[in-house]
Parts: C-alpha cells; sequence; structure tokens
C-alpha cells in the first residue's frame, strides 16, 4: 500500500522490514494494517527483499507489539502483523482477513452501551509466546459483548477476529488534536472459548 521501509532492531546487525496493506471490508473502509517481516529468512537474494507500492501480498504470521518511544521519553506499543511467510503477486479471489489467538485475560472487561444502543466490551489480552509478552486490544460487539461480562483478568481466553484499524483524535490541549490510529483485533463475530487459569 505503501513504501516498505526498513526499521532496525535493538539486536545487533538485526534489520526489519516493514510495509502497510489495505485490506477492504464489505463496507468499503479499508484497514491499513503495518506488516513487519525479516528479509534476510524470508528472502535468500537480496534484490527479493523489498516489497513494491501496488503489490498484491498474502501474509500469515503471528501478531507482535513494537514499542516506541517518542521525543518526550514516553514509551507507545504498536501493533503489528509479524509475517513468518507470504506469496508476492497473487491474484487472490478475495480480500481475507482472519486473526487467531490464544491468552489471558490482562485486565477487567471495559462494558459499555454506545449512543447508537450497541453493546461494547473492550479489553486486552496478553499472548504471550513464551518469550515475550504481546498485549493485544480486542473489542467485541452485541451479544458477544455480553458474553464477556462473565469474563474476569486471569482467565485464559481464544480469540477468532479480524485485524482492524481506525483513526481517532487525540486532544494534547485544548487547541491541539492529533490523529493518530488505533490497531485492534475485532468482529461481530468472535469466536470465544474461557477456561479457568
Amino acid at each position: 500500500y505503501n513504501e516498505a521501509h526498513i526499521m532496525v532492531e535493538n539486536k545487533p546487525s538485526r534489520m526489519i522490514v516493514e510495509f502497510e496493506i489495505g485490506i477492504p471490508r464489505n463496507s468499503g473502509y479499508e484497514d491499513l494494517i503495518k506488516v513487519v517481516y525479516d528479509p534476510e529468512r524470508l528472502f535468500p537474494r537480496e534484490s527479493e527483499a523489498l516489497i513494491n507500492v501496488g503489490e498484491t501480498v498474502a501474509v500469515w504470521g503471528k501478531l507482535a507489539v513494537f514499542p516506541t518511544y517518542d521525543e518526550t521519553g514516553k514509551r507507545h506499543s504498536h501493533l503489528r502483523a509479524f509475517a513468518e511467510n507470504f506469496t508476492r503477486g497473487t491474484a487472490l479471489p478475495e480480500y481475507f482477513n482472519e486473526v487467531k489467538f490464544d491468552g489471558i485475560i490482562a485486565q477487567d472487561v471495559h462494558r459499555r452501551v454506545t449512543p447508537l444502543g450497541r453493546t461494547l466490551s473492550d479489553f486486552i489480552v496478553d499472548n504471550c509466546d513464551g518469550q515475550k509478552h504481546n498485549y493485544i486490544v480486542c473489542l467485541a460487539w452485541g451479544r458477544k459483548a455480553d458474553m464477556l461480562k462473565l469474563c474476569t483478568k486471569g482467565e485464559q481466553i481464544s480469540i477468532k477476529g479480524r485485524f482492524q484499524s481506525r483513526e481517532y483524535n487525540k486532544y494534547l490541549d485544548e487547541n491541539t488534536i492529533e490523529i493518530r490510529t488505533a490497531y485492534e483485533i475485532t468482529n461481530g463475530s468472535f469466536s470465544i472459548t474461557v477456561a479457568e487459569a
């Protein structure tokens, strides 16, 4: 969707590449998802390492949270799709956006009703891969949101949903508004299985 650019991790001599893909929804809105990958592992030939603007790709991998720090030293966490494999230039029959993962509910579920009368629950899941804790924001709507009122911090949960992006206004002060992007897992058809931790 946009030009791939190089990120450098703290680990010595490790290069990570980031690019953005657009995935249309049925509503016509397009989720813009950040994808990162290790070019040395996926592409033996250096000439193939960067993705081109407008190129069609199918990505398989896992969710990963990457920290960054602003000019004040404040830490920000950014959810990304970490590509473990993908195909390029493939004419895909349809756009597909699905995420599945297990984890622990990291804080109590926050349930509320929107001004339009829809029930919404938001919660954070700790998806630990054995080495790193990835705290992932999840949203559930309607009956799925109501089901989550029985869930508490520390319980195990299995999630199936869609990786989405949305823009929001961040009010830095009464005269300054900054447009930011949130990345979340959401869907009205969440598949939720809760078991005792």
